[in-house]
């Protein structure tokens, strides 16, 4: 048996949502850093929390929300669609993730 993607690195990607998560609140970029090493070097972990399609990752004292999918290519890219802090309530409530899982439904098709 032969794998085709085993081995692959992953590319990371934001919304314009995540991007306005990064200045409300005033996430530094060293942390946002440290969020695509830790996506890029292991895609998927044991760790990270499911909330349907939608993972959730704690990274350096924030929580980055990310929907891992296929490009076109059939390339792994992770798109991290919310980055709250920790301390922000643990993250967004049900209501604000089963809205979020809902648009990007709707948006990507998954």
């Amino acid at each position: 048996m032969s794998f085709r993607r085993r081995g692959i690195g992953a590319s990371v990607d934001t919304t314009e949502a995540a991007e306005l998560d990064v200045l409300l609140y005033e996430i530094p970029e060293e942390t946002v850093d440290e969020i695509g090493r830790s996506l890029s070097n292991l895609p998927v972990s044991k760790d990270d929390t499911a909330f349907g399609p939608l993972l959730r990752r704690e990274v350096t004292g924030v929580n980055a929300y990310f929907l891992p999918l296929l490009d076109r290519n059939d390339d792994l890219v992770l798109l991290v669609v919310a980055i709250r802090p920790t301390d922000d309530s643990d993250g967004m409530s049900a209501t604000e993730i089963a809205s979020l899982i809902a648009s990007l439904r709707g948006a990507t098709g998954i």
